[in-house]
């Protein structure tokens, strides 16, 4: 039974997460946190003078939990979630007088769940996911049981998670003692956080050949990589989806980068227009989190793109609106230990627009300015 239900899980393995990772969703990242086990006993090796041992007799022991996972996305709310995680486990033992000796032991395991987001608003998903897993155990042995997990996944792939694992009459090592290895039912709770990142292998060579100069295959893969993300996002749309802003961030990172490939390619009216498509789309689904470096980049590279093909007026405005914006956080923050930095962002934004009324031909205007950045 052990033997048939492990080959089945890795042949799990080989069909379901091999193929996946050329796909646009696939998502890698790391998890940790920490372990609340015990084992339920079966039949010790030493004495049957007890049947089972439960945790309320003192039997739980904690440790730390930590690994990779890959999130691999199957579309509308469904997703598959596995990795590699190491974790200390434990559990009580019963000795001949009934005395209850606590063991930990370090367990590799690799679960396989099936999930599916319940509710999905303001960029945030809650999900419940569950499956088998295969661990692998000190003394080579295989341990197999059953996980379900409940958490929580943010815009850019933080999140927490708590779990629940039942294993499947494995064998649970005691020690180099007379007792060697027990058999029973590792029962742990696990609660932790954990960081994903999206990753594209189609964008990753994209960006490679930008760097071998290779600008027309680079241009080839990004607009393969935009079709891929705007058919996602479309469909999200279409169906109404509360997980639009979800699948928005890698169509807007799409357009952004053909934008920048048009750019290096010196084809600057395209790359304005991919660059006010990632705009226009971003704004329908602003980061409602902290700091929003996607606008801002989305921003500077708009403002280049219209210095570039004579938009003078549009890039002003756009100039103009970032300057008092930098200017309420350089006042904001005087005394700040972080003041330099804004002062120093605060002053690149003045330089941009002496720079824009220098190319627009603009002469007294920029004269002003200057004066004003001495003063």
């Amino acid at each position: 039974m052990s033997h048939c239900f492990t080959s089945c899980l890795r042949l799990l393995f080989c069909f379901i997460l091999i193929p996946s990772a050329a796909h646009a969703q696939l998502r890698f990242g790391i998890r940790g946190g920490i372990n609340g086990s015990s084992i339920v006993h079966n039949v010790p090796v030493v004495t049957s003078s007890f049947s089972r041992t439960k945790s309320s007799d003192g039997g739980a022991v904690t440790g730390l939990v930590f690994g990779g996972l890959a999130d691999y996305s199957l579309g509308n709310r469904f997703f598959v979630q596995s990795g590699f995680l190491y974790g200390r486990k434990g559990g009580g033992l019963p000795d001949a007088q009934r005395n209850l000796n606590k063991f930990k032991y370090g367990d590799l395991e690799i679960p396989l769940l099936f999930g599916i987001d319940f509710w999905d608003k303001l960029n945030r998903r809650l999900y419940v996911a569950g499956g088998p897993y295969i661990g692998v155990l000190p003394n080579k042995s295989t341990d197999y049981g059953l996980k379900g997990e409940i958490g929580a996944i943010f815009r850019y792939g933080d999140g927490f998670y708590v779990s629940y694992s039942r294993g499947m009459s494995g064998y649970y090592p005691l020690g180099s003692g007379p007792l060697g290895f027990y058999e029973g039912d590792n029962s742990v709770i696990s609660l932790g956080v954990y960081v994903l990142v999206r990753w594209n292998r189609t964008l990753v060579k994209s960006r490679q050949k930008v760097k071998t100069g290779d600008y027309d295959d680079a241009l080839t893969l990004a607009l393969q990589d935009l079709a891929q993300t705007e058919k996602e996002y479309n469909r999200a749309v279409a169906a109404q989806s509360s997980a639009m802003g979800m699948y928005a961030e890698p169509y807007v990172e799409s357009l952004k980068w053909v934008g920048d490939v048009w750019h290096v390619k010196n084809n600057h009216e395209q790359a304005l227009f991919y660059y006010e498509k990632a705009s226009d789309i971003y704004a329908r689904h602003p980061n409602p989190n902290g700091t929003d470096y996607t606008r801002k980049e989305l921003e500077d590279a708009l403002i280049g793109a219209y210095l570039k093909t004579s938009g003078y007026r549009e890039a002003e405005r756009r100039i103009l609106n970032k300057l008092a914006t930098k200017r309420q956080e350089e006042q904001q923050k005087r005394g700040h230990w972080a003041y330099v930095g804004y002062l120093s962002a605060y002053l690149e934004s003045y330089y941009q627009l002496i720079d824009l009324y220098v190319k627009s031909g603009q002469y007294e205007k920029a004269r002003e300015h200057i004066k004003t950045v001495l003063h």
